[in-house]
């Protein structure tokens, strides 16, 4: 946390669970409020070691029926889409069911390190480009900013050190040009968690 200053004064929604679900509400302007759901980990493959995918299928439909039945401004994953890394049929069952969310819902994928490896290589970072999009990005909703980031570039740098230095530069400069006037409430969407305690605390699993 303390390499990236640029961070501090945001507020940060940090969450890593096994298909955890969160909903949260922002303030718009006045007394409106708009509510968007995090989700994290449907992980595809993690139950029955990457022979099959039943039980996360069950579990992630259920929670993007609960999404439709909300209505929330939007929908973030905060990663592990998959279990293990540019699996097609996992990669083709996460996006099966994301096409069942509501079509005026906008879903955010977000990476971890199930999509682009523990300790990824460029090409991984490509591959996952082709598959999913791109993995550190903006969106924008009423007076709120999402920033998204590839946290493995945090976590797992030693082998991609130009793409995690692209992050970090695009990164501050996002934030050094945030319309504070515009945006009232800026959300870190990213896989780890800076800090568990402490944000100077030891790194750990």
């Amino acid at each position: 946390m303390t390499k990236y200053p640029a961070l501090q004064p945001f507020l940060l929604l940090l969450l890593i669970t096994c298909l955890c679900v969160s909903a949260c509400s922002v303030r718009k302007g006045g007394d409106n409020t708009f509510s968007f759901i995090q989700m994290s980990d449907p992980q595809f493959g993690m139950f029955r070691k990457d022979t099959s995918f039943e039980y996360e299928t069950a579990h992630f439909e259920k929670a993007i029926s609960e999404a439709n039945r909300l209505k929330p401004a939007f929908v973030v994953v905060t990663g592990d889409l998959i279990n293990r890394p540019f699996d097609a049929p996992q990669m083709a069952e996460y996006k099966r069911i994301i096409k069942q969310l509501d079509p005026s819902i906008p879903l955010y994928s977000v990476p971890g390190n199930h999509d682009v490896g523990n300790v990824p290589v460029p090409n991984d970072i490509t591959k996952y480009r082709s598959s999913f999009g791109n993995e550190y990005y903006t969106f924008k909703y009423g007076n709120m900013m999402g920033v998204v980031i590839n946290s493995v570039y945090l976590h797992s740098p030693q082998n991609v050190p130009n793409e995690a230095k692209q992050q970090e530069d695009w990164l501050i400069n996002t934030l050094q040009n945030v319309d504070h006037k515009k945006y009232k409430n800026v959300f870190f969407f990213l896989h780890h968690p800076l800090f568990i305690k402490e944000e100077n605390e030891a790194d750990e699993y």
